[in-house]
């Protein structure tokens, strides 16, 4: 799936693009050791996402769309 995080890295909020049709999306924010920060239903190919009372720190966003998976690193400053 071609998935863009931007802006990378953030302060307040990031948007997650894709090229790709799905029916069903979600993005888990997870962080160093592996413990789920946040999970967010995605509706449309192009999301903002808010990172309000997400301490700054690098996250891995695992992106589901219908059933491939995408991880990438997301920076929170």
């Amino acid at each position: 799936a071609d998935i863009a995080l931007y802006p990378n890295p953030t302060h307040n909020n990031f948007t997650i693009k894709t090229t790709t049709g799905f029916k069903a999306g979600s993005v888990t924010l997870t962080d160093v050791t592996g413990r789920i920060i946040k999970t967010e239903k995605l509706y449309s190919n192009e999301q903002t996402i808010s990172l309000q009372g997400i301490a700054p720190g690098i996250y891995m966003a695992d992106v589901w769309l219908d059933d491939k998976r995408t991880t990438q690193k997301l920076i929170v400053q």
